[in-house]
């Protein structure tokens, strides 16, 4: 996933409405509720709603660098620490178990984003996944979709408190996604969101459950296309300039 996500599309839902009131309620006097993101796009380190074990409440997107504690990834190469694989591989590392197993969490959304991307030869001669194009995918029939993750406690670069900050877990693309990208968050049935949050045992389920047929739609380049594009226009006009100079600006000394 590429770590962004919608709470609107225009109009903030009436679902998602009553959590944002509860937790407005609930957590009036903590310092992060006013800087809780309620409506637009969702980006690493925004703090947004989520549904936990005990309530409705307000959480960071984004689980710290295993590299750096204390700062969160921002570079999409480092995927590996905000957003989980699969169920089989989380078991596996000490890191993520005990909050899988204690701290799970369900996000409201109104779609998810993913990126197609391309390999592109950089200088060393290697090759580098490169973003294309932000694709969102969305369930026109549920007014909110509730997608499946965790959250452990950490302290975000320039504070001194710890603070619940959560990830996304993942799964292997279906028909309606693989064609832009190879996994996508995982989705929970609005009904089954008490199972997950309460009972150990209910992972499995949870990471065997059909996910649905996305709708997708067109979102926008990324920069580092548009960039590219700006590069091969400019280098495309200046070797048109070589191949057909303009009389005017030829040097008979040269």
């Amino acid at each position: 996933m590429c770590a962004t996500y919608d709470l609107s599309r225009g109009e903030i839902a009436d679902e998602l409405q009553k959590i944002i009131d509860e937790i407005n309620h609930r957590y009036k006097d903590r310092p992060e509720t006013p800087q809780m993101k309620t409506s637009g796009e969702v980006r690493i380190t925004d703090i947004v709603p989520v549904i936990a074990p005990k309530g409705s409440a307000p959480m960071r997107f984004g689980l710290p660098s295993r590299v750096h504690p204390c700062h969160f990834n921002t570079r999409r190469e480092e995927v590996f620490d905000r957003v989980i694989r699969n169920g089989a591989e989380v078991y596996e590392k000490e890191y993520f178990a005990e909050p899988l197993l204690r701290s799970r969490i369900a996000i409201p959304t109104v779609g998810f984003h993913e990126w197609t991307q391309i390999l592109v030869t950089n200088k060393n001669g290697k090759q580098d996944k490169i973003p294309v194009d932000m694709m969102r995918f969305t369930l026109p029939d549920e007014e909110v979709t509730y997608l499946a993750g965790f959250y452990n406690m950490c302290v975000p670069k320039g504070a001194t408190a710890k603070t619940p900050c959560f990830s996304i877990l993942t799964t292997d693309a279906n028909s309606s996604v693989n064609d832009y990208h190879p996994r996508m968050p995982l989705r929970i049935p609005k009904e089954l969101i008490p199972e997950w949050l309460a009972d150990p045992n209910y992972i499995d389920t949870i990471f065997n459950l059909q996910q649905p047929l996305y709708y997708s739609s067109f979102v926008r380049k990324s920069k580092e296309i548009e960039k590219m594009a700006e590069s091969a226009a400019k280098r495309a006009e200046k070797d048109a300039r070589k191949a057909n100079p303009d009389p005017s600006q030829i040097n008979l000394f040269s």
